[in-house]
Formats: C-alpha cells, structure tokens, sequence
C-alpha cells in the first residue's frame, strides 16, 4: 500500500483536481439554468460524462504507459490498479459522506456540526450530479402529486385560488417555492372543500417529500461510476484496446498517417 502511495499519489491528486474542475464548471452553469428542469437536468448529465471522460482518458493513459513497463519485464501486472486509483481519488468523497452519518446516527450538537459542514463540503464536490438527483427528486416524490392536485383542483368548481394555485403548480419547471405558494393561496380561500382538502393533502406531501442529496449514503452511490470507469479504463490501457476500434476506427493509424 506504500508503495502504490508513493509511485501513484501524483495519478491520484490528478484524478481528484478533475472533480474539483468539473464540479466548479457544473456549479457555475447550474446557478444559470436553476429555473429550467430540463436544461439543468441536461448540463448535469453532460458534466458527469465530460467528468469520466477526463478519468477515463487519465486511466487508460496510465495503463497504456504501464503496459511497456510490463511488457519489458520491469513491472508486475496490477488489474486492480485502476480501480484502487479511482478508490483513492474518491477518499475525500468517502471520507466526508462517512462523516455525514456519524454525525447524524450520534445526535449531538458536535454531531450535527460536523455533519452540516461535511454536507456542504460533499454537495460541492459532487455538484456535477445535482441536476440528476434533482431530476430524480420530482420524478419519484413530486410529480405524480402535483400532478393529481392540479387535476382534482380541474375537476372542481374553479374559484380565484384554485386557478391561481393551479397555474403555479402546472408551470413544467414548478419548484418547492411554486408548491408552498399553491398552498398558501388554497388556504388563504377559507374553509376548504373536501377535494381542495384533498389537493392542498397532496401538494403539502409534495412540498415536504424528502430529498435524495439530504440522504449521506446516495454521497457513496454516486462515486460507483467513477469507480468502474477507473477499473475499466486502466485494463482498457494495458490490454492497448480503445473503444473506438469497436468501431472499425483506429486513432493511432490516423495518427501515423
């Protein structure tokens, strides 16, 4: 383990300064595109693939280097090599979402502090991923509610609040504000009806489902990529396969001519 430390604690601070990249650059394009599900959903699926593709590039590198170490009998072959680099580039990210759990699971002010800091430490770590946890939010706890409030509010005697409450939940890119604002315009109509009860019902689940990013075990999920990319990226090197060649193109043969 030494060893592996010594020769390979340059690959592994490179491999890490790629997530530290990619997380300001998705950071930065997430503040602008906050309002628009689709659009923040989209930037966040294309930084995690430029992400692993910077890992992948560095991995299969390292593999392809050495190969020729292997190749000239100066050095043992590692298949795991790659995925022990991709281990060591996500301590930070193991280290801090353990953190979340302990202070969660003791319960103390020191507790709560500790996991607060490391919350925020591993939300801007892993930026790149926000727009897909965010997605994932909505699709599993919010939508199909919304959906159901504003079609039982449609079914019912339109009033000024149920139409205004209805126009803010129906915007395609609603947010938890839209939801509490929906809320607060059904009850500000007086004693409710007995569907408006039921809406305001769904639209109150809606509006406190829990959140995926607030759960410290989905911190260690969403390294598992990075990981399996890292493994397979290392043997792709030292076996000299590209993916490309899959199909039928050669960057090397490209290259030479």
């Amino acid at each position: 383990m030494k060893s592996f430390l010594r020769e390979d604690f340059y690959s592994i601070v490179k491999l890490f300064l790629n997530q530290i990249i990619i997380a300001i650059f998705a950071l930065m394009i997430s503040m602008a595109t906050l309002s628009n599900r689709k659009l923040l959903l989209a930037v966040s699926i294309f930084s995690i693939l430029f992400f692993l593709y910077l890992n992948y590039a560095q991995c299969w590198e390292l593999g392809a280097k050495d190969k020729l170490k292997i190749d000239g009998g100066r050095m043992e072959k590692r298949p795991l090599k790659g995925l022990w680099l991709a281990v060591g580039a996500n301590g930070p990210n193991f280290i801090s979402a353990l953190l979340i759990g302990i202070g969660a699971i003791i319960d103390t002010k020191f507790g709560q502090s500790m996991s607060m800091i490391c919350d925020i430490i591993s939300r801007f770590l892993n930026n790149m991923y926000f727009g897909v946890m965010n997605f994932l939010e909505y699709a599993i706890y919010r939508n199909a509610s919304v959906s159901k409030a504003a079609e039982i509010l449609n079914d019912t005697e339109l009033t000024a609040e149920s139409v205004k409450a209805i126009t803010l939940i129906n915007d395609p890119n609603y947010t938890i504000y839209s939801i509490t604002q929906a809320i607060d315009v059904l009850e500000s109509a007086g004693t409710p009806s007995s569907a408006s009860s039921d809406a305001l019902a769904l639209l109150e689940s809606a509006a406190h489902s829990p959140q995926i990013i607030e759960n410290w075990w989905w911190f260690l999920v969403i390294t598992i990529p990075s990981l399996l990319v890292g493994f397979a990226a290392y043997r792709f090197g030292v076996s000299n396969f590209r993916i490309l060649s899959v199909f039928g193109i050669n960057p090397s043969a490209n290259t030479k001519k």
